[in-house]
This record gives C-alpha cells, sequence and structure tokens, in this order.
C-alpha cells in the first residue's frame, strides 16, 4: 500500500501540473475526507480553504530533495506556484511504485476536476468558504453536475 508521500507523487503524476499549492492543499483536503487518506495531515480553516502545514511543509521536503519542482506563474496580479514532478520525482515513483489505493482512479478524476478550477466557478463559490462540511458538498457538486 503507499504512504502518503508516495500517493501525493502518484497524484501528481496522473494530473500532469498542480495549478497552485492552495490546489494541493484543497484536493488532499476532499480526497482524505472521501477516501480515508492522508490521515498524517492535519488540516485547520484558512483564508482560501483548508490548510496543512503538514502537507505544506511535506511538499517543501519533497521540493528540497528534487523530486518537485514549483513553477510560479503569473495569475493576475499575484503568482501562483504550479506543481510538477521532476525526471527525478518521476524516476523515484517508477521505483517504489506499488498497487496504488482501491479507489486510486476516482481519486485521480475528482483531483482532475478540481485542478481544473472547479472551485473557481460562480456556480460553487460557496465551495471556496472554509467550513468543515466542504467535501461531502463538494464531492456532491461534482456528481449533480456530471462531472464525475
Amino acid at each position: 500500500m503507499m504512504n502518503d508521500t508516495e500517493l501525493i507523487l502518484a497524484l501528481i503524476e496522473e494530473l500532469d501540473t498542480v495549478e497552485g499549492r492552495t490546489m494541493m492543499q484543497k484536493i488532499v483536503f476532499i480526497l482524505r475526507s472521501e477516501f480515508n487518506k492522508f490521515r498524517g495531515f492535519r488540516f485547520s480553516l484558512h483564508y482560501y480553504g483548508p490548510f496543512s502545514r503538514d502537507l505544506a511543509d511535506e511538499l517543501d521536503n519533497l521540493r528540497l530533495s528534487g523530486l518537485l519542482e514549483e513553477v510560479p506563474m503569473r495569475w493576475g496580479d499575484t503568482v501562483r506556484y504550479d506543481i510538477r514532478l521532476t525526471e527525478a520525482g518521476k524516476r523515484k515513483l517508477r521505483r517504489i511504485r506499488q498497487v496504488p489505493p482501491r479507489n486510486f482512479e476516482l481519486m485521480v478524476r475528482i483531483a482532475r476536476r478540481l485542478n481544473s478550477r472547479v472551485l473557481s466557478t460562480p456556480r460553487c463559490s460557496r465551495l471556496s468558504t472554509p467550513r468543515a462540511d466542504l467535501p461531502r458538498r463538494g464531492i456532491r457538486w461534482l456528481r449533480m453536475n456530471g462531472s464525475l
């Protein structure tokens, strides 16, 4: 079974690029709630939704180890840091590749929808409000709109 770090690497590989640190936090938070994964990351409410210092530290460690890269992208008046695997990260993932979790394909589909800016659409702007029921509301919204 994959540990949290390996699962993060596998998700990023499947997504190719995660559009920003905030999006990565939201993806992991929703997958944590829906699939009982990523239990090592504690989340609290923050400015743009759920935030885990543990996850931020893990992503920093992966970046400093040369397994991830953060690519600065202009996004309006700010800079967004897109997250990608490096070649070293892809090699490591191939070496440690284990059987993915049972629901991995569904996890990837959910992460892809979230990463494609679903949370920034006006119709679902309430999902960007930090609330304890964010995961259930988010998944329900995706299902109702035919995204899953």
